[in-house]
């Protein structure tokens, strides 16, 4: 099969750029990705995927400048839709798919269902995050503004209800939430994120870990990591204010380290002036050193607010450090709260600064106990498998094919 695939510009190597990876990257099919940016967004700050992700997965990233007449509403969203449908139909000329794969519920959803209709080929719809999410969490004063992306967002779900053959859910909470949007059970199937256990097992990386902190000087200190993009969306903020107060209460015996990029890297930086060692910012990192500070860590910290995506999405980076049996320290937020059930982990109140620094104290005062239970990596091996995953998606595409 060939397959056109159209998403958001992601962050190389974590979150969606993982997901399709560890999907395709083995399967008899070809793959091309088509993404897009525009000048001046966060995007062209913070994105690093520009390469092929594999052999059989082309990615094409396009990067439009729009004229300061036209990047200003009203004429914004129709000049840069106008954009995009130019620039997709452009690298796809003359060639032919058999399946659309939309990734997001932006402008993949309504360019990928006109160019599905134009071949007469399948439309796949997939979310890498709902609504909110993709609205970087701009949440506008201005009542007309949140009413015209109201309005955008229920034309893309009427779209999905219509023109989608099959909707791809990760979790079961976004299979229900499609569900209560009026798609139909049979057009859904759930295809959860998963984990390499070979790849993201504590063995291989105990030894490296080790000399690691040692290079670092973090001695018996509690490391809690951070690992993931620098937004809003995913409660870095929210983090750092709370630690504001408490960074010489807690020095002695922790230290937080942060791992990624993005559009908040610069109040990083600061924090890390200001903090005076108790909060470190390590940058961005290739996978392989990736799972070493995984190893070398005590507690993962995921501080994510209640946004729609929090609620029905399982973040990746939750799954790969319990594949390497962490302590978990997060929102209690639906998509984190599923996955870590049964599991070794300590949840906190989205954005109650009092109640994260309870449960920070307690792990810190807790550690040796609370990590003793070493479940985390076992609740992966039974139910988060890349193979599984693989496997139910690949019979869902046939399907989709064998019924058109």
């Amino acid at each position: 099969m060939n397959i056109l695939h159209l998403c958001q510009p992601f962050h190389r190597p974590l979150g969606s750029y993982r997901r399709i990876y560890e999907l395709f990257h083995d399967d008899d099919n070809k793959h091309l990705l088509v993404s897009i940016r525009f000048k001046g967004d966060n995007y062209s700050k913070t994105q690093k995927c520009t390469e092929d992700i594999a052999k059989n997965i082309k990615f094409v990233l396009g990067t439009i400048s729009l004229s300061p007449v036209l990047n200003r509403p009203p004429f914004r969203a129709f000049e840069q839709n106008r954009s995009q449908v130019c620039f997709v139909n452009t690298v796809i000329s003359n060639k032919k798919f058999d399946i659309v794969y939309a990734h997001n519920l932006t402008w993949q959803v309504s360019i990928g269902a006109r160019l599905a209709s134009q071949y007469n080929v399948p439309f796949v719809v997939e979310t890498h995050g709902l609504y909110k999410d993709s609205e970087n969490g701009n949440q506008s004063v201005f009542a007309l503004r949140n009413f015209v992306r109201y309005q955008r967002m229920l034309k893309r779900y009427r779209i999905i209800k219509e023109k989608a053959n099959l909707v791809v859910c990760q979790t079961q909470m976004v299979s229900e939430y499609f569900k209560a949007w009026g798609i139909p059970i049979s057009n859904l199937v759930l295809i959860p994120n998963g984990v390499d256990i070979n790849e993201f097992n504590p063995k291989r990386f105990a030894r490296l870990a080790r000399n690691m902190r040692a290079r670092l000087t973090l001695g018996k200190k509690i490391v809690f990591l951070y690992a993931g993009y620098l937004d809003k969306i995913n409660g870095i903020d929210f983090m750092l204010k709370s630690l504001e107060d408490y960074s010489n209460m807690l020095s002695k015996k922790a230290i937080f380290l942060i791992l990624g990029d993005g559009p908040l890297k610069s109040e990083v930086v600061k924090a890390e002036k200001r903090f005076n060692g108790f909060v470190r910012y390590i940058g961005t990192v290739e996978q392989e050193e990736m799972l070493l500070y995984y190893a070398l860590s005590n507690v993962i910290v995921i501080p994510r607010p209640r946004t729609p995506g929090a609620e029905n999405m399982t973040p990746l980076k939750l799954l790969e450090t319990m594949a390497m049996d962490k302590l978990i320290l997060a929102s209690n937020v639906g998509g984190i709260t599923e996955a870590l059930r049964g599991g070794s982990g300590v949840l906190f109140e989205p954005d109650n600064k009092e109640d994260f620094l309870r449960k920070v104290s307690l792990v810190i005062k807790n550690y040796e106990k609370l990590h003793r239970k070493k479940v985390n990596r076992k609740i992966i091996i039974e139910k988060y498998n890349w193979e599984l995953s693989r496997q139910t998606l690949k019979k869902a595409l046939i399907s989709v094919l064998s019924h058109r």
